[in-house]
């Protein structure tokens, strides 16, 4: 997701958007370059540069990739490597966190991220706050089949957005409710936002339907810090 190598005299490689200001040498955003000896007499070295306009990327040098954090720690591929419903449902019910952050936890599943997570909850009808070990069999068995069902969706037409099915949440994740706005369909209306730790969701109230009923504590926002903590059973110490 972000990140992209540029040789140079070839053009970048990049995922779906074509990195700008690449014509240039240095490319734009470049942290650092590669430079490995010519294969040839009187040639030029060979020069790879990596460029990362988001600053999230890493490089590490490794023996045995796959052996090794951080791709040792990850966790099942949800197009390569789904387990069966059986482990998978043992996965989920032995954890105690909302379901959703459990999708966005990379060490239970690889690459499901806010809006996968959004997607397969919307067609599985589960609350993103519903507790992992409160997840019927019934609903367990949705989540399995969805997070294949999306995931695989997705890669079918390589993450274009455009193409993706039009009765899916994503479709309406930046919608924004107006006074004179008449062409909302059906499947959308009354979507609510959800907020949480893990992110936030879209939810239906006809259609998600939270298992647990807990009121939500007061917040108290701390000037000092800047941060929004729970009023409710802090204690400051210091």
């Amino acid at each position: 997701m972000t990140g992209a190598i540029h040789v140079r005299g070839q053009e970048a490689l990049y995922y779906r958007r074509k990195p700008k200001g690449q014509e240039q040498w240095p490319p734009r955003f470049m942290k650092f370059i590669l430079y490995f000896e010519p294969q040839e007499p009187n040639s030029a070295p060979v020069e790879i540069a990596f460029v990362d306009a988001r600053r999230l990327g890493r490089i590490r040098l490794c023996k045995e990739p796959l052996k090794e954090p951080p791709i040792s720690n990850l966790g099942f591929d949800p197009i390569l490597s789904m387990p069966s419903l059986e482990d998978f449902e043992a996965k989920v019910l032995k954890r105690g966190c909302p379901i959703k952050a459990l999708l966005l936890d990379q060490s239970f599943s690889a690459g499901v991220g806010n809006w996968i997570a959004d997607e397969v909850l919307f067609h599985s009808a589960i609350h993103p706050e519903q507790t992992c070990k409160s997840l019927t069999s019934g609903q367990i068995q949705s989540l399995h089949h969805n997070i294949v069902y999306v995931c695989q969706t997705a890669v079918d037409v390589n993450a274009d957005s455009s193409q993706f099915p039009p009765h899916w949440l994503f479709q309406h994740r930046w919608e924004t409710p107006s006074d004179d706005s008449s062409s909302s369909s059906e499947s959308t209306d009354d979507l609510s936002d959800v907020h949480s730790d893990s992110g936030s969701a879209k939810k239906p109230p006809a259609k998600r339907k939270r298992s647990e009923k807990k009121p939500k504590p007061a917040r108290k926002k701390l000037k000092r810090s800047g941060l929004t903590q729970l009023a409710e059973e802090l204690t400051l110490t210091k």
